[in-house]
């Protein structure tokens, strides 16, 4: 499924209902400064500083 084919130069996440990453743009990962691999399936949760939460 891809859903930013029209500008991957924006930062995007798609999450499921319950939170998990399932889609990520490669600039939100650069963004970010994580591997855009290693939050694909993970809860957005763990990416919130526990604070903000």
């Amino acid at each position: 499924m891809i859903w930013f084919e029209d500008n991957p130069r924006n930062g995007y996440l798609v999450t499921n209902p319950i939170g998990v990453i399932i889609e990520a743009t490669q600039a939100a990962a650069s963004l970010l400064k994580v591997s855009l691999k290693s939050w694909v399936g993970k809860p957005l949760a763990i990416f919130v500083a526990g604070l903000a939460r």
